[in-house]
């Protein structure tokens, strides 16, 4: 999947589509989980855990996965943020993204991600099984089969479900998977991320973005969180942001991104 430079094409194209605003980022959101669950049968490459702060290369003797050339990303308005990102990163590997807050490591996230149109440069990222994990997911007032399964809205399995929710530390609600409830309400910050993360157990990706996605979780649980991904997806790419060093070190590479020359 490569996307071409060009943000103003982009945005003019997304003002030409529709009303744009939250509900074009949900819808966008959707179909990009949408796909990334449909298509689980993508062959994973599996690659060691390296160690170190190989900032902006791939590993030796490695084929990336994701690669940025020059991408430059802008505000809708068309101020600038990031500017010039170059990376290659690999199957296996776990980055972290650093830098000052502000200067844009939340929308590369979500540019590589396919969520945000205002750019120019170029990345391809090679695979479908894409899944992207804000600081707080989305929730839907539904049963909490539903909630674990979207977008697919399907009934799943429920020794899988049940076993997603154990391995997240939610066994508690192991017998509430038809329990219709606004979750977003009833579960805590920290516990609305723990399903969050129990979907990406579900799903599979082998290319996972977590913007903050542990930030509600005390520092030991979030640390338990990543090394259980970790285990879990051997061969899946990470590219994150997290503000906690038990989280920050666990990752295998760290890139260091600076603002923008013209940025404000």
């Amino acid at each position: 999947m490569s996307r071409p430079s060009g943000w103003k094409a982009k945005a003019e194209r997304k003002r030409q589509k529709g009303k744009g605003g939250a509900g074009k980022t949900r819808s966008a959101r959707f179909l990009l989980l949408e796909r990334a669950m449909a298509a689980l049968d993508t062959p994973q490459v599996e690659t060691g855990m390296g160690a170190g702060a190989h900032q902006g290369v791939a590993f030796a003797g490695t084929v990336p996965l994701l690669r940025i050339e020059g991408l430059s990303l802008r505000t809708p308005d068309g101020r600038p943020l990031l500017q010039d990102v170059q990376l290659e990163a690999s199957a296996g590997e776990w980055v972290l993204l650093d830098g000052e807050s502000g200067i844009g490591k939340s929308t590369l996230l979500r540019t590589v991600a396919g969520l945000w149109p205002w750019y120019e440069g170029n990345f391809r990222l090679d695979t479908a099984r894409v899944l992207f994990v804000p600081q707080r997911p989305y929730l839907p007032q539904d049963s909490l089969r539903a909630v674990l399964c979207y977008p697919q809205w399907g009934h799943g399995d429920d020794d899988r479900l049940k076993a997603a929710l154990a391995q997240v530390g939610l066994a508690r609600l192991q017998d509430s998977l038809d329990q219709v409830q606004n979750w977003g309400r009833v579960l805590s910050g920290g516990e609305q991320q723990r399903i969050s993360l129990a979907r990406v157990l579900l799903v599979r990706p082998q290319a996972l973005f977590l913007d903050e996605a542990t930030g509600q979780l005390d520092p030991q649980s979030a640390a338990a969180m990543v090394r259980l991904l970790q285990q879990a997806l051997p061969g899946a790419l990470c590219v994150a942001i997290s503000h906690q060093p038990e989280v920050k070190a666990l990752f295998t590479r760290r890139a260091v991104l600076a603002a923008a020359a013209d940025a404000p």
